[in-house]
């Protein structure tokens, strides 16, 4: 150790040391939740983009909403102005689809540093911590940017990556000699400065991954990337000065613990259906009334409702668009109850979020009231623009759609071989 080093840990204690590798962690465990949420989620938006609302991706959307859905409704806000009428799913405006994702990836960083903690103890845990800080810092976020939208067919975005990517090869570059044979603090610092600056204006330029209710991610998260960037270029210098110095810091904590216990508590809240109920086994049969309601479209699809009581009694009232107009009755068998209520069941009807629906301008929709045991549950969804095939969305209009054909509503509802008039 030369004579340098020796000045510079003597103005550095130990404490001060490990606090600076703590803060390392901390910022290498944000960034990497940012990039892993990233991914889903835009990748999930993009997909969902080109498959007029019936994509698989719509899966995890309807999760990503309903969490937004909560966040708005905790904090009471209600969507304003052009928020109201996006083509998304109408998740309550943009304050809870962005608290949704900086949250998560908050919650999820504190998982990754619990994972850092309990590696921490191998002895070439800070050499190990430097290259692969490095990576993530450098390079993660830019190349999930490449990987997800260098797909979407967007000119701008194919005119950006001409000049992006063989940057972002020379920042591999860079960045691995740096790791491999160290050259002067300041010169990196200046790399990472253009490095970062380059990737600010063709995130910015480009702008795809902006929805109707804001940035994905939120532009102020994105600064974990360039913060997290100058703290490892720090830690790197120090750590190499310091790698004789035993550090008596312990791996697990009192607060990281409680972080951990309020983070599983905050993605549970947050992504977890909330409770549910079965009316299958519901213990009153005489309190049920199933009410639904089909909308009319831009070509003059049925009008109608349904009410189906507890003793299968059916009620059937037509108002346009169908082939008989007024009220009808029928009934339905213990056993044609039993389906109906099983396809609501599969559906998991009471713990739906139907703000967190896709739907689509001008197409039928069909709306369903559930009144059991003194409960009270209202579910309306578009009936062209499902979700994902396999989501909780399509199950419902597929239960919705079951009621019909149980019911028979065909006799009341279908003209032969024409479009009934209004």
């Amino acid at each position: 150790m030369n004579a340098a080093q020796r000045q510079y840990l003597q103005r550095h204690s130990p404490s001060t040391l490990a606090q600076l590798r703590s803060l390392n962690e901390v910022l290498l465990s944000l960034n990497l939740a940012l990039v892993a949420l990233y991914c889903y989620v835009v990748r999930s938006f993009v997909e969902a983009a080109y498959s007029n609302g019936t994509s698989d991706a719509y899966t995890f959307l309807y999760y990503f909403f309903r969490a937004a859905v909560r966040l708005n409704r905790l904090l009471n806000y209600q969507p304003s102005g052009y928020e109201k009428y996006a083509p998304w799913p109408n998740a309550g405006g943009r304050l809870g689809v962005e608290l949704a994702f900086a949250l998560t990836t908050i919650f999820l960083g504190v998982s990754f540093l619990t994972v850092l903690r309990l590696v921490r103890t191998s002895p070439k845990y800070n050499n190990a911590l430097r290259s692969f800080g490095g990576l993530v810092f450098v390079l993660a976020f830019p190349s999930t940017y490449v990987l997800v939208l260098s797909q979407s067919g967007n000119r701008t975005l194919a005119s950006a990556f001409s000049m992006a990517i063989p940057e972002l090869l020379c920042a591999a570059v860079v960045s691995l000699v740096y790791l491999l044979r160290p050259f002067a603090e300041w010169g990196m610092g200046i790399l990472l400065l253009l490095h970062y600056g380059l990737w600010a204006s063709i995130y910015q330029g480009t702008g795809e991954t902006d929805t109707l209710y804001g940035p994905i991610p939120p532009r102020l998260l994105l600064l974990l990337i360039p913060i997290g960037g100058v703290v490892w270029l720090y830690y790197c210098r120090v750590s190499r000065s310091d790698s004789k110095i035993e550090l008596s810091e312990k791996p697990w904590s009192k607060q990281l613990l409680i972080a951990l216990a309020v983070s599983m508590a905050g993605l549970v809240a947050l992504w977890l259906p909330g409770p549910s109920y079965s009316l299958v086994q519901t213990k009153h049969r005489d309190s049920l009334t199933i009410e639904t309601w089909h909308s009319t479209c831009q070509i003059g699809c049925p009008v109608y409702k349904i009410t189906i009581h507890g003793n299968g009694a059916v009620e059937y009232l037509g108002e346009h668009f169908v082939k008989v107009r007024g009220e009808q009755a029928s009934s339905l068998s213990a056993e044609q109850m039993q389906t109906v209520l099983a396809g609501f069941d599969r559906a998991d009807f009471f713990s739906l979020e139907d703000q967190a629906f896709a739907w689509g301008y001008h197409t039928a929709r069909v709306s369903v009231r559930i009144t059991v045991d003194g409960k009270t549950k209202d579910v309306s969804s578009d009936t062209y623009r499902v979700g994902g095939k396999s989501g909780l969305q399509a199950k419902f209009v597929e239960a919705a759609a079951d009621l019909d054909k149980i019911v028979g509503t065909d006799r009341w509802v279908k003209c032969d071989g024409a479009r009934c008039q209004p």
